[in-house]
């Protein structure tokens, strides 16, 4: 499985840093859930169905879809197709 480590040193006012922070958080979450049910639904199926409409599905069920769901979610979503290729 492919792991992603990326470190970086913001230099920005503690608004900009929270917003920044804020949005790796999200960015994190949406990344490790897909991962996580592709994972079971191989375990499960002995494939991955990673169609769009799929990720989209998943990406919805997800516990606090609302709160970090947004347009962070469609690089993601390509890494994850990419990944998976």
């Amino acid at each position: 499985m492919p792991m992603l480590t990326i470190k970086a040193q913001i230099h920005a006012d503690r608004g900009t840093e929270a917003v920044l922070r804020d949005a790796m958080f999200c960015a994190t979450k949406v990344y490790n859930g897909l991962l996580w049910h592709l994972r079971r639904q191989q375990e499960e199926t002995g494939r991955v169905d990673i169609r769009r409409s799929n990720l989209n599905r998943i990406l919805a069920t997800l516990p606090r879809a609302k709160a970090y769901y947004s347009m962070s979610a469609e690089p993601k979503r390509k890494a994850t197709l990419r990944a998976s290729a």
